[in-house]
């Protein structure tokens, strides 16, 4: 499993790449209900396979093939699911490999940049909106809660990123122009609202 995923997370690089199968069974597997699995070498009980799952993830949504995160988004909840893992992955008490806190961060990261489903950018901003997506919630809750517990700086620094993206996302035609960077104001509201502002401080 391990070399396969090695290679994997090159091939999903390729532009030529139908990667979608290739993602959705990496997915699965990091989602999957792994309390009768006993094989070492599984995602569950490997933490190199982990790690390597979830820079295979990691690169494939990183990629310029943005329909991937729209076919997670689609697929029963799947999206959602991953999130919840990666997250779950975050949490040292919980996960005591920092190696697959780096890559869980990593995948977390890319998926926000990678936002044409998740619809962070279109959250108010200026522009009128006042919604934020439960799954940016999740997101931003997540990433942030035991921001400061955090021992590895890696990580830490791959959270903050994560968070600084929910906060001041990127509209696409402005950053062609330079003038690309917008508040989201509904996410900056929340973060106060909930007391995350005393994290930051903190640091």
């Amino acid at each position: 499993a391990l070399y396969s995923l090695m290679l994997l997370r090159l091939v999903v690089l390729h532009p030529l790449t139908k990667d979608a199968n290739i993602v959705q069974s990496i997915a699965a597997t990091l989602t999957s209900n792994s309390d009768n699995i006993k094989d070492q070498y599984t995602v569950v009980n490997s933490v190199a396979v982990r790690s390597m799952a979830w820079c295979a993830l990691s690169n494939a949504i990183g990629s310029d093939q943005n329909q991937i995160v729209t076919t997670l988004y689609t697929e029963g909840g799947m999206l959602e699911k991953l999130v919840d893992v990666a997250l779950l992955d975050l949490v040292p008490e919980r996960q005591k490999r920092v190696e697959v806190r780096q890559s869980a961060s990593t995948f977390l990261y890319n998926l926000i940049i990678k936002d044409k489903s998740l619809g962070i950018a279109k959250c108010n901003n200026g522009m009128g909106g006042d919604e934020i997506l439960d799954m940016v919630v999740t997101l931003l809750c997540g990433v942030m809660d035991g921001l400061n517990d955090e021992p590895d700086l890696t990580t830490k620094i791959r959270r903050v990123l994560s968070v600084g993206k929910i906060l001041f996302p990127f509209s696409d035609k402005e950053s062609e122009r330079g003038t690309g960077i917008r508040v989201n104001t509904t996410a900056v509201d929340l973060v106060n609202n909930l007391g995350f502002t005393d994290i930051f401080t903190a640091m």
